[in-house]
């Protein structure tokens, strides 16, 4: 039953996502569609759900209300290729993650492109970073997705930068590194991904980057010094474009002498945990996360 559900959600996104998002480089049209494709995603129940401003930032916070959720904050950064996504398309997949790791998940509606280009949307996560971090509270860690995981690691290049108190751990699904796309996955899975292409990432380049150099590590992490960092944990589908992305990563993050582990999903699509409420792999991808979270945030807290 489960590779049939599997099965479903690629055909479904090969036929009615992949065409429209390559083909219609608009981005207002894009976010309506988005939203609309968000509701065949399931969302879990009991959950308190609250609209906060941080750091004068719009942000949706998430706490799971029957399993406390009060010794772990993560701050996650909704993906969307910089010009589209928020708490509508990411609801369910923050959601989960929340009940998995028994915490409360701060959404930011940071700034999009093409209205807000780079660094808009990097200064409004370091701004609510910046105020959650001096809150007395929980450990606090970062977690994102696609384009989303390119601003968390970029996020936590700029925390180093700025002198503040660091994450614990980040989780990074399908991390958009290198906006350049040099890694070879961008050619070679150009068929096998049923989201993504190569044309759709580079007009959210020249929306999210009009004139800026595309290797600066604020918008290409993988070029920056990734020594130092917090743990990370990289999950990513076996059949999309930004494979290499992942597996660069990996490579530099342990050549540097950082720790990073780097779950592979056979047979799986980008972003795949999104549909955690009807795939059991996607579930268990956000379990993983959450042990692991939960593990390097609470070991080093202070006791």
């Amino acid at each position: 039953m489960q590779l049939l559900l599997e099965k479903f959600y690629y055909l479904l996104l090969y036929l009615l996502a992949k065409p429209f998002f390559a083909f219609v480089p608009h981005a207002p049209a894009q976010r309506v569609w988005a939203n609309l494709l968000s509701r065949s995603m399931v969302s879990p129940w009991g959950q308190s759900v609250k609209e906060v401003q941080i750091a004068g930032v719009p942000c949706q916070r998430r706490q799971p209300s029957a399993v406390g959720g009060n010794d772990l904050r993560i701050l996650y950064v909704h993906g969307g290729w910089y010009c589209i996504g928020g708490a509508v398309t990411h609801r369910p997949l923050a959601a989960y993650l929340a009940l998995e790791a028994e915490a409360t998940v701060y959404l930011p509606e940071y700034r999009l492109a093409p209205e807000h280009p780079a660094p808009a949307a990097l200064d409004d996560l370091l701004a609510v970073y910046r105020q959650l971090a001096a809150e007395p509270g929980p450990p606090l860690v970062l977690a994102g997705d696609s384009a989303g995981g390119g601003l968390c690691l970029a996020l936590a290049l700029a925390i180093r930068e700025a002198g503040l108190p660091t994450a614990q751990a980040l989780y990074l699904i399908s991390p958009l590194t290198d906006i350049t796309h040099s890694g070879d996955s961008i050619r070679t899975h150009r068929w096998r991904d049923c989201l993504l292409s190569e044309r759709l990432f580079r007009y959210a380049g020249k929306c999210y980057l009009p004139d800026q150099d595309p290797r600066d590590p604020r918008y290409s992490p993988l070029f920056g010094n990734l020594s130092g960092l917090p743990p990370m944990l990289v999950q990513v589908g076996s059949e999309e474009v930004l494979y290499s992305d992942s597996t660069r990563l990996a490579e530099r993050v342990r050549a540097q002498g950082g720790v990073i582990e780097l779950e592979e999903f056979p047979g799986l699509w980008h972003d795949f945990q999104v549909q955690a409420g009807v795939l059991r792999r996607g579930r268990m991808a956000l379990a993983n996360a959450a042990s692991f979270l939960r593990h390097h945030a609470l070991e080093q807290a202070p006791h």
